[in-house]
């Protein structure tokens, strides 16, 4: 879009909780960076953004505290792994938005900058915006027009869940990573936790920075 066109106004969110957590051994969507978990950051930085936020839970999720501003989702299918949240996701918010922006409970440091970039190369010709690494496609840090919908459900009835495939099958815009610096310069927004190890070693580089 141009830089006369950088309203949100045709975007939402979608937020992925339906892991199954086994490397953790906890529900991710709940640990905490000081007094906050990482579901209410996420959704507290997508809010600053005014942008409506779906969660999508797995089909067998157990319980937990969600923000009232959010419009929580169920899988209809077990066992299809992040694109089957994506799919619902889509098709709940199809009437309401055109383009959603998509991550999981498990990247806490989300930029409220790089959701506005990867969503202001949004355009009519694309059906998703996604970063790349030039070897590593990031797709659920990535935006997803509603028109990514069929194309979804073809790949899905062909037996076929890997979000990677679905990239090389839609109108894809690709953000470098040296793009993303600019507005991230740690790339923040693309650390994931998914171990207690990788939670541990989360909590002592924040410190770290507190300290400098």
């Amino acid at each position: 879009m141009n830089n006369s066109e950088l309203t949100l106004s045709d975007c939402g969110a979608i937020v992925l909780i339906g892991g199954y957590n086994r490397r953790m051994g906890v529900a991710k969507a709940t640990l905490r960076i000081e007094h906050q978990t990482f579901l209410d950051r996420i959704v507290q930085t997508l809010r600053r953004l005014a942008l409506p936020v779906w969660l999508v839970t797995g089909v067998n999720s157990s319980a937990i505290d969600y923000p009232a501003c959010v419009t929580v989702v169920r899988d209809e299918y077990a066992d299809r792994g992040p694109i089957e949240g994506l799919r619902c996701g889509l098709k709940v918010a199809q009437n309401t938005v055109e383009w959603l922006f998509v991550t999981s409970c498990d990247a806490p440091l989300l930029h409220p900058a790089f959701v506005r970039l990867i969503l202001e190369r949004r355009a009519a010709h694309l059906d998703a915006v996604v970063p790349h690494s030039g070897t590593h496609y990031y797709p659920l840090n990535a935006a997803f027009r509603t028109t990514a919908l069929g194309p979804i459900e073809q790949q899905i009835a062909a037996g076929n869940f890997s979000l990677h495939a679905l990239l090389q099958g839609v109108r894809c815009c690709q953000v470098t990573l040296e793009t993303i610096e600019q507005v991230d310069v740690q790339l923040d927004s693309l650390r994931n936790v998914n171990s207690p190890q990788d939670y541990q070693r989360l909590l002592e580089d924040l410190a770290d920075r507190q300290r400098k």
